[in-house]
């Protein structure tokens, strides 16, 4: 599907960076935005020289595993074929990350865990593809010896290795640390689904220990790049989560907007993301506009100056940082219907750094315009929403007739203001 130009642009010693990529399940933007977390987290002030730093990465999908197609293959779901958490699998001919990299010389290795199973297709070009039960946390035995046989493999002089480290603590921090049987169960039976802010940012805590000790023993001229594959929803305080509960009953939505995979709001579809390597710029140059998880795939390969893929929907993200690259980038975005394509959580996604559209197919929402610079909803009406509207339907077509590569452009003069 992909037509790959290889430009091999190996460091003066003749050998090829090794490349980390570290997604954590569920994390929000937050980390960069809220002083609470940029108080107490340390992991983003590694990132304080020879990098890059994304505040407005907008993911495929709300749902995991899509989003993980997306960051492999530079596709968006529509075109890399896995639009659910289960069920779905990657489309023949699509040309993965891991894939390119291995023709380059490298190990590819993936630690992977929660829905991130075999059967999606994301193995491929994986020459170890290792995946844990959800069970095991950060501070458990089995991820303090994954993390040492990282940095092992990213210390290995005689081979480049790729490296997919999938972290799932924050997927379930309502209960995760609880140590005792009876108020785990009883926590995750009465609340399920439900986030609470302050055990979100002490899970954190536990996931920031583990990154600081992963990322400081990592070889300083290697690859680096760390983001989430989707944001939360969470929980402020006890009354907020008392009167959701309430309605849960009321309606018998046991998911009612809750979590992930259920919406395409800004909370859910904003993630950060960070990446150091060693032609990086210091200080580190920060993007706050729109762009895509899948870039991620065009970026590590350019940063690891291993190869160029052109004619494909995402784009790379260091020409950003000069200004010469594309600063309007179209983000389309799904959420994946609760992970497993219920109508009433089914929802799309178009959106740049000026307006969004969101389409709810199902329900009596149809299609509501968003915009981005207040977060603020609009009428659904004018020659703005049209445009929008209509980049979201050729994208919805799309899945149907072909992939569309490079697709969607819209000019900031283009797209009228609205008060």
């Amino acid at each position: 599907m992909l037509e790959v130009e290889q430009i091999t642009e190996e460091g003066g010693d003749g050998r090829k960076p090794h490349v980390l990529f570290i997604v954590c399940d569920c994390m929000t933007n937050d980390v960069l935005t809220v002083p609470r977390y940029r108080k107490r987290v340390r992991f983003p002030r590694w990132f304080s020289d020879r990098s890059l730093v994304c505040t407005r990465m907008i993911t495929s999908s709300t749902t995991t595993t899509p989003s993980f197609g997306s960051m492999l293959s530079g596709l968006f779901p529509a075109q890399h074929g896995i639009r659910l958490l289960h069920g779905h699998r990657l489309r023949k001919g699509v040309k993965t990350l891991p894939m390119l990299l291995k023709e380059q010389g490298y190990q590819t290795v993936a630690e992977v865990s929660g829905p991130l199973f075999t059967s999606a297709g994301l193995e491929k070009g994986f020459d170890v593809f290792d995946y844990r039960g959800r069970e095991h946390l950060v501070s458990g035995d089995l991820m303090l010896e994954k993390r040492d046989r990282i940095v092992r493999l990213l210390s290995d002089d005689d081979r480049p290795s790729f490296v997919m480290l999938h972290i799932w603590d924050l997927h379930d921090p309502r209960y995760k640390y609880i140590k005792n049987g009876v108020l785990n169960k009883a926590f995750n039976e009465r609340f399920k689904y439900l986030t609470y802010y302050d055990d979100y940012l002490d899970t954190m805590r536990y996931v920031d220990d583990y990154l600081m000790g992963l990322l400081e023993a990592v070889p300083a001229e290697a690859v680096v790049a760390l983001t989430g594959d989707h944001g939360e929803m969470y929980q402020t305080n006890v009354f907020e989560s008392a009167a959701t509960y309430i309605v849960k009953v009321a309606t018998g939505n046991n998911k009612f907007m809750t979590s992930h995979g259920q919406d395409v709001n800004l909370q859910l579809l904003e993630v950060p993301f960070w990446m150091r390597w060693p032609d990086g710029p210091t200080p580190p140059v920060t993007i706050d506009r729109v762009v895509r998880n899948a870039d991620i795939f065009p970026t590590l390969l350019e940063a690891a100056g291993v190869g160029s893929v052109p004619r494909m929907q995402a784009e790379s993200l260091l020409p950003l940082m000069d200004g010469s690259g594309d600063s309007n980038r179209i983000a389309f975005s799904e959420s994946g219907g609760g992970g497993m394509g219920r109508k009433d959580m089914v929802a799309f996604s178009v959106m740049d750094n000026h307006f969004q559209v969101r389409y709810y197919p199902h329900t009596k929402r149809g299609y509501e315009f968003w915009s981005i610079p207040k977060n603020k909803r609009v009428k659904a009406e004018g020659e703005a929403f049209e445009l929008y509207k209509g980049l979201l339907d050729d994208y919805l077509m799309s899945a149907v007739k072909a992939d569309v590569r490079g697709m969607a452009r819209v000019d900031p003069e283009d797209a009228p203001a609205v008060d």
